[in-house]
């Protein structure tokens, strides 16, 4: 595909442009001792990658000829002239190493000719030094900038030190961010300082704990058994805290399908007690996978292994899961399913013709909830329950409708599970509009112009790694046009400023 270069890059070259003219340099010594390892990398695998999925978005919304502004803005950049497109390039950040100090930050772009990307730097106005073979030095305001060639990368920075250092570890950053993905973010959250990550885990505990008093009017058995669910949620924000070792996000476009994988991996501290309770949750494994699949619009599946609770050998051997499925649009008209099971659950016992038999239901209160919980469980409040073993169903909604969707249910459990699924703690199936209609600053009446009646669907999934979890999110071709929609309407209302001839102090859109 023949599209003009252009996109971000702009955003890299302007990062660049303000470390050298516009920030105040930091007061630094020459050269102090080198920082260890960043906390923060951020890498995107070449320009050209990222400007064919700029161009992408921007055909998924229909507003292709955008892509002339981008370009005509970069002729006036120089054309990006001494940057290679087709490598890597990225932003490396550092912890402060005093508590009123800046930490230090890098960044690496690939060179094809070093004078050339030197004067795209600078402008071709802010004076630069050659002091060896392999190190130049930009004459920025109060501190000299370092600019530091390692494999026909330019690092640069403050400190050569560090500039040699990051340029040591950086494979090992590209390979886990950018081997197989087109942009990717490291936390290294080690290189936070442990009294940061308490206050931040007290924080937690000060947020979450009015949650778990009782409300008032509300009864002393529904408060008891509200608090015993969230528990152990609140105890697990502060070990996330405190002993998560690494997070890795990545992202890959595949711009001919119009779809996107978004990935996200955490890893715990080795034996830690965050560590345990990643690895008490145990995948689901059992028929209920196929109440994944609703094709009811602005319907939902879910499927879960539940976490063990304890060490010993009754619940090392806890196999427990649960499944749900929310149906319909308008909240007064929705219904929920919800199985739940404390151990194995094997293939259903009851035939197609036992279940189209009358079935008596057990009539069970619902308690007034909070609205935002009612999204998942619907507007009425009636909800009817019915055991299978050591399985239990339950349907909230209206009887008849209830009693359908149960049917339903059961009727997919019926199908043998697929072997070749890979086991997952979480999966689930979730409307893009849903998601979209979460997020405040988006207009409904654009999204509804945008996804034109379209029923995308989000596949979540939560796998177990060694000492850790993945998410992958895999998004329809409809999050492709939303970005392209909103990354249009920017270039739409900054049109004159791409366009209008630009100087070292003309002012940003």
């Amino acid at each position: 595909m023949n599209r003009r270069r252009s996109g971000l890059a702009l955003a890299v070259i302007g990062a660049v442009a303000a470390a050298l003219a516009v920030f105040p340099g930091r007061v630094f010594s020459e050269e102090p001792p080198t920082a260890g390892r960043p906390w923060l990398v951020v890498c995107l695998a070449s320009l050209d990658q990222l400007q064919n999925n700029l161009d992408a978005a921007l055909f998924a919304a229909d507003r292709p000829e955008l892509a002339d502004l981008l370009a005509a803005q970069l002729r006036q950049w120089r054309n990006l002239a001494g940057i290679d497109r087709k490598r890597p390039l990225g932003l490396v950040r550092f912890w402060p190493t005093t508590p009123e100090g800046m930490g230090e930050e890098i960044l690496f772009l690939p060179a094809t000719d070093r004078e050339e990307l030197l004067k795209t730097m600078t402008f071709g106005v802010v004076g630069y030094a050659r002091r060896t073979a392999d190190h130049y030095v930009i004459a920025r305001p109060e501190i000299p900038y370092h600019v530091l060639f390692r494999r026909d990368v330019a690092w640069l920075g403050d400190r050569t030190a560090t500039l040699i250092t990051c340029s040591q570890q950086a494979p090992e950053w590209l390979g886990m961010l950018v081997a197989q993905h087109d942009a990717g973010v490291m936390w290294d959250v080690r290189q936070i300082p442990a009294a940061h990550r308490r206050l931040a885990a007290d924080a937690w505990r000060l947020a979450v704990q009015p949650a778990l008093q009782q409300r008032d009017g509300e009864a002393a058995e529904h408060h008891a058994w509200r608090r015993r669910c969230l528990e152990p949620l609140v105890e697990a924000g502060p070990l996330a805290i405190e002993q998560t070792r690494r997070i890795l996000l990545r992202v890959k476009f595949d711009a001919e399908r119009s779809q996107a994988l978004l990935d996200w991996h955490l890893v715990a501290e080795p034996q830690s007690a965050w560590s345990r309770r990643l690895e008490s949750w145990r995948p689901a494994r059992s028929p209920w996978q196929h109440l994944l699949t609703v094709d009811e619009a602005r319907s939902v599946g879910f499927v879960t292994g539940l976490p063990a609770v304890g060490n010993s050998s009754a619940t090392a051997a806890f196999d427990g899961q649960l499944a749900w499925q929310v149906f319909g649009e308008l909240l007064t008209e929705r219904t929920a399913i919800l199985a739940w099971s404390d151990g194995p659950v094997a293939q259903p016992q009851t035939s197609l013709a036992d279940m189209r038999h009358p079935r008596v239901y057990q009539q069970v209160p619902v308690p007034d909830v909070p609205i935002a919980l009612r999204r998942w469980i619907g507007g009425n409040t009636q909800a009817w329950r019915w055991q299978e073993g050591r399985i239990t169903w339950w349907a909230f909604g209206p009887p008849d409708l209830a009693r359908k969707r149960l049917d339903a249910a059961l009727e997919l459990v019926q199908q043998p599970a697929d072997p070749a699924r890979p086991p997952a703690h979480f999966t689930a199936r979730v409307p893009l509009r849903l998601c979209l209609d979460a997020i405040p600053w988006l207009d409904r009446l654009w999204l509804d112009e945008q996804l034109a009646g379209r029923e995308d669907r989000i596949t979540i999934t939560l796998s177990p790694v060694p000492e850790g979890v993945h998410m992958r999110w895999e998004l329809p071709t409809g999050i492709l046009r939303v970005l392209g929609g909103i990354l249009a309407h920017e270039l739409s209302l900054h049109a004159d400023w791409f366009l209008s001839p630009q100087t070292e102090n003309s002012p940003g859109p």
